[in-house]
């Protein structure tokens, strides 16, 4: 599972066949919990376990900054099992950072920055 499917793909692709495997449909799920709407008492407070059945990967939210309208949040994506040798000597930890944007009541996830072994990449919501 790589750091942009364990944060997005559960938020931009329809779950594939879960019925089945209730421990991807539960991945699916915590996966989404980075990128809801969420409350302002909610921003930056996630620290959720994900297994897809083959992986374990843990994933950090803190450091809540607010600027304007806006917040954005510091994050780990940390490999914690199921990863090669050589997955695990490309890297353990990948920082990100998740900007989120007033919408009503709550705040939604806008942007997504993240240094990944390939370098650094930035996912912006239409």
């Amino acid at each position: 599972m790589s750091l942009f499917q364990a944060i997005s793909k559960a938020a931009v692709t329809a779950p594939e066949n879960t019925m089945n495997n209730p421990t991807r449909a539960n991945a699916k799920k915590k996966n989404f919990l980075t990128l809801e709407d969420l409350p302002e008492s909610e921003l930056c407070t996630q620290n959720i376990d994900i297994f897809d059945g083959a992986r374990n990967v843990k994933i950090t939210m803190k450091g809540l900054k607010k600027s304007g309208n806006s917040y954005q949040c510091d994050g780990t994506y940390k490999r914690i099992a199921g990863f090669s040798e050589s997955e695990l000597k490309d890297g353990v930890n990948f920082p990100f950072t998740m900007t989120y944007s007033k919408q009503g009541d709550k705040f939604r996830a806008e942007r997504f920055d993240v240094q990944s072994i390939r370098g650094r990449a930035a996912f912006v919501r239409r």
